[in-house]
């Protein structure tokens, strides 16, 4: 197993708690010369692919709109 096949497995089980930590190590074995500049940007894709949840998965909720009701009135007169 090769250094880039051990981070695309971390990476895909969330091994780390953020991004930044995941692109921390990353970029250091990039600056290394154990990862080339290929590996590198695949990673990095995946990492964003991973930890950055998409707006599209999320539910949309709508605003709830009140019924229309009557509303009572009160005159100075009532009370």
């Amino acid at each position: 197993m090769n250094i880039v096949t051990l981070l695309e497995n971390l990476i895909t089980k969330r091994f780390y708690k953020n991004q930044e930590d995941i692109e921390n190590k990353l970029t250091i074995f990039f600056a290394m010369d154990k990862i080339n500049d290929t590996d590198y940007s695949n990673l990095v894709l995946k990492t964003r692919e991973v930890y950055q949840p998409t707006t599209e998965t999320e539910p949309k909720t709508e605003p709830e709109i009140a019924e229309d009701k009557p509303v009572e009135e009160t005159t100075e007169s009532e009370e």
